[in-house]
């Protein structure tokens, strides 16, 4: 979650629930009629309302892109995060709040009635409080990690990107590369060891070249251990073009 599993605000610490609990008395009495707790707790309140706790719930269901999954991003990390969103805010707000229910319960001119209202909203603002740490970007993270990878795998699918690349000739394995692209009219690998002779000698010498790649079907087997039989398995018969170090061209 990257919000509160509660988003109530306590009943105890509004203005209402204040002006309840404080006695005639201390309404009418010139020390205690104003305390100030009553604006503070109606302030806080009406900041936490303004939460758009809508705005913070990673919902993959409604995010359709890796766009739209970054923005949703951004604008949740503003909410939470930034020194002017929404929940910093209301948390100033209710820390304000609290230190004023607190100032109060200890006026010793109020009733035992007025100080048992100002005690229970300070309890409570104080839970509000503890619920700072439940607001965080991690499900949106999550969110932005999934298409991210999703949009990874179909730049592979659209690439053409090899791995696992091996060259053979005449049967027998003379290179392997580290990875590959094949647009369908060449063929480019990096990280190219010549393990029989050297690049020179195949030049214009059509190689079989194998490869695994975006669609292979590597899955172990729990029970055996064993990799199953890649079923998308790459192999072309390719001429080598150029070599130069471990990089090397081939076309068809």
């Amino acid at each position: 979650m990257a919000i509160p599993s509660d988003m109530k605000y306590p009943t105890a610490a509004t203005k209402t629930a204040w002006q309840k609990g404080k006695t005639l008395a201390d309404k009418a009495g010139a020390k205690t009629k104003t305390t100030g707790l009553g604006e503070a707790l109606a302030a806080a309140e009406t900041a936490w309302k303004k939460i758009p706790f809508g705005t913070l719930v990673a919902a993959p269901g409604k995010i359709k892109s890796l766009e739209a999954a970054r923005a949703a991003l951004k604008a949740a990390d503003a909410i939470i995060n930034d020194t002017d969103g929404a929940v910093a805010k209301a948390w100033e707000a209710i820390r304000d709040a609290r230190d004023k229910a607190e100032t109060t319960k200890g006026n010793k001119n109020l009733s035992k009635d007025s100080v048992k209202a100002a005690t229970a909203a300070f309890s409570a603002l104080g839970s509000l409080l503890m619920r700072r740490g439940d607001f965080s970007t991690d499900d949106f993270e999550n969110v932005v990690e999934t298409w991210e990878k999703k949009a990874r795998e179909a730049y592979v699918r659209a690439s053409g990107q090899l791995s696992e690349v091996v060259f053979k000739f005449n049967s027998g394995e003379v290179a392997t590369a580290a990875a590959g692209v094949w647009n369908k009219k060449e063929l480019k690998t990096s990280g190219t060891v010549w393990k029989k002779g050297k690049a020179k000698d195949y030049l214009g010498k059509t190689l079989t070249v194998t490869a695994r790649q975006a669609g292979d079907d590597h899955a172990v087997d729990k029970v055996s251990g064993q990799t199953n039989t890649p079923q998308a398995k790459f192999i072309n018969d390719l001429k080598l073009i150029s070599a130069d170090g471990s990089a090397a061209l081939l076309k068809p």
